[in-house]
């Protein structure tokens, strides 16, 4: 039998090994994950992140739900550490010993709750990362990449600002308190969880809001009386709502996650952030020919720890809804466009809906979280706080 040599292709294999450059958009390679890889493994180090990427898609891990139990009962011994300390401790007043111990349990029993919750909702916070990932490789499809610049240096800045902030409320504290530096990382490792858990949500709350924006954008470059502003590729209507439809149902099981969250997260950052400025108004009242001004500098730095995370919150939120809420005046206006040129095809009823279905994240049922509640807030605690300044 004679051999038949197979013929040799160039462009054939430069195509294929092109193929194989290109770079992936989904699973640990994907642009998303690239971009809030830090942000990733430091979730995954406090327990908050049991999962794994199995072919492309993130999917519950068992080996990091372990994980997730040990660092409980870290957190377990270092409460109980606490407490046996305080109560060696002389207070000045039994008010401050007895809000240490408030704060602090309460505190530790939010932060267990978010690691049973991330155990429990394993399944269902992977579908949310999976539904993203599908909707970036949908518009990338369609010509309109998702961005992931502003994401890295959103990830990085708030790295840098929490690494810099903690590292001074450490510092500050070990001098303010006289505590060793074991004391005083244990003390703060339940607050930073706390912390991570607050940042989880706002991550993965703005990165939703980023998708309904650049849909937004999409849409308004769509628009044909728009078409000759802009160079892009015209997607008709169905299209767009095809895609917000499913931005809204990620965001509908993202707010069904996080609402016995929020209230909590609310809740105890209140607490602790009314506390704090009211023992810092009390020692410049109190003592203010002996001011200590180490104590007050550090409990300056965890009130503003702590307003600091009650911000992203709140604008997290109001983002996220803001632009989930836009896009049915941004379609009405097309189809309005269209009956004027005789060329819809599609009655405005199919829109209108639009208006009707607004993404509201809600704290268990009691209120929608936006900027307007933060200034609410605000008036609530000035007003509790006055009242205790009020009191012996």
């Amino acid at each position: 039998m004679e051999f038949q040599p197979k013929a040799f292709d160039v462009e054939t294999v430069f195509t294929m090994a092109k193929k194989r450059r290109t770079k992936k958009f989904r699973g640990p390679d994907s642009p998303l994950y690239t971009a809030v890889c830090p942000v990733a493994y430091i979730m995954r180090f406090f327990g908050l992140a049991p999962y794994k990427f199995s072919n492309d898609r993130l999917v519950p891990s068992n080996v990091y739900l372990i994980f997730s139990f040990m660092v409980l009962l870290f957190y377990s011994y270092a409460v109980c550490t606490e407490c046996y300390r305080f109560s060696k401790l002389q207070r000045d007043t039994e008010l401050l010993k007895g809000t240490e111990y408030v704060k602090i349990i309460f505190n530790y029993c939010m932060t267990v709750y978010d690691i049973l919750t991330v155990a429990m909702t394993r399944k269902k916070f992977t579908c949310i990362w999976n539904s993203i990932q599908d909707y970036d490789e949908a518009v990338r499809i369609l010509g309109y990449p998702q961005k992931e610049t502003k994401t890295r240096i959103v990830c990085w800045c708030l790295l840098i600002y929490n690494t810099i902030l903690w590292i001074a409320i450490n510092q500050t504290g070990m001098d303010a308190f006289t505590e060793s530096w074991s004391d005083n990382i244990i003390y703060m490792s339940v607050y930073i969880g706390s912390s991570m858990a607050v940042y989880k949500f706002v991550g993965i709350t703005l990165l939703l809001g980023q998708r309904f924006h650049h849909l937004n954008e999409m849409s308004q470059k769509s628009v044909p009386s728009k078409i000759h502003y802009y160079r892009s590729i015209k997607i008709d209507l169905k299209t767009i709502q095809g895609l917000h439809n499913e931005l809204m149902i990620i965001g509908e099981s993202l707010n069904s996650l996080y609402t016995s969250s929020l209230i909590l997260w609310l809740t105890n950052l209140s607490i602790h952030s009314v506390t704090n400025l009211y023992f810092i108004i009390g020692r410049f009242l109190s003592f203010w020919d002996d001011i200590k001004w180490p104590v007050i500098i550090c409990l300056l730095l965890w009130l503003l720890m702590f307003t600091t995370q009650l911000l992203l919150i709140h604008v997290a939120c109001d983002f996220t809804s803001t632009q989930a809420n836009s896009i049915g005046g941004i379609l009405i206006d097309w189809q309005v466009y269209l009956m004027g040129q005789n060329s819809s095809t599609m009655p405005l009823e199919s829109t209108l809906h639009l208006l009707n279905r607004r993404l509201q994240f809600s704290a268990a049922g009691c209120f929608y979280v936006n900027l307007p509640l933060m200034r609410s807030i605000a008036a609530l605690l000035t007003t509790y706080l006055v009242i205790l300044l009020q009191l012996q």
